[in-house]
């Protein structure tokens, strides 16, 4: 079993298609043997609207993090800072991963997580989405 995000492609072969979450190209019509071998956790995107850069949570976060609906960043270096490591919402996140890890591990799963895939930063072949670096960086350290 993996651990990856919701959204994530690493590639058309068969191993590599199982470590991802199902989706348009994981149904049977184009991949019949597709099982989906891992936890998938949604992750928070950084996106730019009319010139300012913009987070948003997926709903587990949402519920979570209430008070950052509509955070915005100055530049995209802020997004990427290592100051933000240090931040309420890296707390946030290392404690959402936490949970969700605790959850898998807790409803019996047969196969533990044997590794982290993670397409860095910009990820999807359907739809690009720029995931939040600090909770990537989060997400590896929890590991």
């Amino acid at each position: 079993m993996v651990l990856a995000l919701q959204g994530s492609y690493h590639g058309d072969t068969l191993g590599a298609m199982e470590a991802q979450a199902p989706s348009s190209y994981t149904g049977f019509l184009q991949q019949p043997w597709y099982t989906g071998r891992g936890l998938f956790l949604d992750p928070p995107t950084v996106y730019m609207c009319n010139g300012v850069w913009k987070l948003s949570l997926p709903e587990g976060l949402h519920l979570e993090i209430p008070k950052l609906e509509n955070k915005a960043f100055s530049s995209r270096d802020e997004i990427f800072h290592k100051i933000r490591d240090k931040s309420d919402l890296a707390r946030n996140y290392s404690s959402y991963i936490s949970e969700q890890l605790s959850q898998y591990s807790g409803s019996g799963g047969f196969y533990p997580i044997g590794a982290l895939i993670l397409e860095p930063v910009i990820l999807g072949a359907g739809e690009m989405q720029m995931i939040d670096p600090l909770f990537q960086r989060v997400l590896v350290n929890e590991c």
